[in-house]
């Protein structure tokens, strides 16, 4: 189906004017965007008569996102049963642990933040409502990700840009499928400041009541916060209230992962030697690294490079 170019062009504006700190000129939107001047003139007018869009300053003629915007995405996040069903447990967490809990879902590639309930940090560390963050390499991602059989994750993780955002970022396949595989066996996934240096997450993923994954949750802390033990505490406290949240959705299941934890109980019955933890803290180890199998990495994107080298990172990997 084509393309409305005028609907497409208001769209984009809505979404640079959101996504700036500050309030933008004609000319700065239409150079940002490559619209003319006199288009994006008359798509600014009507979207401000709308309250999409609204002037900041007539003197200097900026423009800024309305009151009306918030509304429509107020009446949207409205009619999501999921938002209103897990906001207790959000309470309930960030009660517990004093962090940032986040409630997010799905969204070609991404996760959304639907909603989130402050922890007491100066530090920063949750995504905004409405914004979208990565999926591979976010806990809430990951989560999400590891819910889904390992081809369907790698193909959803691969079909977008992959970004180096911290040194601790995964960027190749195998180093993912790795990680996607510890998180079905501990039950949670960890973003070791891998989307932000200063952020140590966990998140679980929450399902329907046709066992599909629909979302997940997570908790947020600042890196010099967690330890190893906290990591195991917020691990297990996310996995409870992923699971509450997906009862209250209808969900039968017992567990987040049955495939890991079959794997897990495997592993025990197979062997007499204590499994490693996976949340294990290691200093300044080395991160497991190692060629990834060629036909599996085959047509996928080249994004994720399989490194000659494993590279030294600080994370809590297992």
């Amino acid at each position: 189906m084509r393309r409305n170019r005028a609907t497409f062009r208001a769209i984009k504006i809505v979404r640079l004017l959101s996504a700036s700190d500050t309030p933008l000129t004609l000319t700065a939107i239409s150079s940002a965007l490559g619209i003319p001047k006199s288009s994006a003139f008359e798509i600014l007018h009507t979207l401000s008569d709308e309250r999409i869009v609204e002037i900041a300053d007539s003197d200097l003629k900026t423009f800024r996102v309305g009151l009306g915007l918030l509304e429509l995405g107020m009446v949207a996040l409205s009619k999501i049963d999921l938002r209103r069903e897990a906001d207790p447990f959000l309470r309930e967490l960030n009660r517990l642990t004093g962090e940032t809990a986040v409630l997010a879902v799905e969204d070609k590639g991404y996760m959304v933040c639907l909603d989130r309930v402050e922890g007491q940090s100066v530090l920063r560390t949750s995504v905004e409502l409405g914004s979208r963050v990565p999926m591979y390499c976010t806990a809430l991602g990951k989560a999400v990700l590891a819910a889904y059989p390992e081809a369907q994750a790698l193909d959803v993780a691969a079909a977008r840009r992959v970004r180096k955002l911290t040194p601790n970022t995964l960027t190749n396949i195998a180093d993912l499928r790795r990680d996607l595989s510890r998180t079905r066996r501990r039950g949670y996934a960890i973003d070791n400041g891998e989307s932000n240096r200063n952020v140590r997450c966990v998140g679980a993923p929450v399902y329907s009541a046709r066992g599909k994954v629909v979302a997940a949750v997570s908790i947020a802390a600042p890196v010099s916060s967690v330890d190893s033990e906290k990591v195991r505490q917020f691990g297990a406290l996310i996995q409870k209230t992923a699971l509450s949240i997906s009862r209250r959705l209808g969900f039968a299941g017992r567990v987040l992962y049955p495939l890991g934890d079959a794997r897990a109980r495997r592993g025990r019955d197979e062997t007499s030697q204590p499994a490693r933890r996976q949340d294990a803290y290691v200093g300044d180890g080395v991160h497991p690294s190692g060629p990834a199998p060629v036909q599996a990495a085959r047509g996928r994107s080249a994004a994720f490079r399989t490194p000659e080298h494993p590279r030294r990172l600080d994370r809590v990997t297992e």
